[in-house]
């Protein structure tokens, strides 16, 4: 497990690189770069699991749609399945393949299953692009730093 490291710990290994005063009294500039960092952190910790209803059975599950680089398994795999049920029903033939969970349960779904995840998927990816996107859009508008760093980053979020 991953130790968050404390303020104190952050500003003394500033210090030791100089750059200190640049992180108690960034610029504008510097400011607006350290927020546009914060908000793909958050885009990426929101991201990571969707909640999604097979249409066939009304079950409900959670997926994995994010992991780290360079393992991505799961993504290529839901992509690569979603494709696959697309060019099935394309071609009229059938097509399943099991949905796996986040926690490793396994769920068959038919193409319309996967078509549906798939849309689903593509407007939730596109709803944190779009809040991330008005995010940044906010903090373009800002004049001094403290407006940068008092922007609330709970917001607009799906």
């Amino acid at each position: 497990m991953k130790r968050l490291r404390k303020e104190e710990d952050v500003i003394k290994d500033l210090q030791k690189q100089g750059r200190y005063y640049q992180y108690r009294n960034p610029t504008l500039e510097q400011a607006k770069e350290e927020k546009y960092n914060q908000i793909e952190a958050e885009r990426f910790n929101r991201m990571k699991l969707m909640t999604f209803t097979i249409p066939s059975t009304n079950i409900q599950v959670e997926v994995k749609i994010a992991e780290q680089p360079p393992s991505k398994p799961r993504q290529t795999w839901l992509a690569a399945a979603s494709t696959r049920a697309i060019a099935a029903k394309i071609k009229s033939i059938p097509f399943a393949d099991e949905l796996i969970a986040a926690d490793n349960s396994r769920y068959l779904m038919d193409q319309d299953d996967w078509i549906a995840f798939s849309a689903e998927l593509h407007q939730l990816v596109k709803d944190y692009i779009d809040a991330a996107n008005q995010h940044i859009i906010n903090i373009q508008g800002y004049n001094t730093v403290e407006e940068v760093r008092g922007h609330d980053l709970t917001l607009y979020w799906p």
